[in-house]
């Protein structure tokens, strides 16, 4: 997880690997900077998003042998 610079709006990601044979899931805390934020993953095709609570916590889940990387939606500017 990256949180990105102030200077620098819409910066930071989340990257999740999965190694597993199975789906997985992870709760990752991106921090209450990005509280409410909604990521895309830019690796799935379907363009699959996760909406963080106010605490800045989400639920990431990537298909196995496959990797997420989930960027600020643009909307959320």
């Amino acid at each position: 997880m990256r949180l990105g610079d102030d200077d620098k709006p819409g910066s930071g990601l989340a990257v999740l690997l999965n190694n597993a044979e199975e789906r997985m899931t992870k709760q990752m805390n991106m921090g209450e900077k990005f509280a409410g934020f909604v990521l895309k993953d830019v690796l799935s095709p379907q363009g699959n998003v996760v909406q963080l609570n106010n605490e800045g916590v989400g639920e990431f889940t990537v298909d196995a042998g496959k990797a997420g990387v989930w960027i600020i939606n643009e909307q959320n500017d």
